[in-house]
């Protein structure tokens, strides 16, 4: 299966999802493959009992993801901007 499947799908050229001079190091797919697996599990459960136990391994993998976005975004804001962000301060 493509990866870019869900992304073709919905119309976003697989060009607009590179940074051509963004020097990120992204996360672990891992945690991007276990939230898609944990949405398609809620979307297919059959009732509360079966989804609440979903809902919080996914409210859990969020959170993570989050977590790792914002230690990325905190490293990269200072490289980019520079003294332009302590200046505004």
């Amino acid at each position: 299966m493509c990866l870019l499947a869900p992304y073709r799908k919905y119309c976003i050229d697989a060009h607009q999802l590179v940074w051509h001079h963004a020097k990120v190091v992204m996360p672990p797919p891992s945690l991007e493959v276990r939230i898609r697996a944990l949405c398609a599990l809620a979307i297919a459960a059959k009732d509360d009992e079966e989804l609440s136990p979903i809902l919080l391994q996914l409210q859990s993998a969020l959170a993570e993801q989050i977590y790792r976005l914002r230690l990325m975004a905190a490293e990269e804001i200072p490289r980019v901007f520079g003294n332009e962000s302590k200046a505004a301060d």
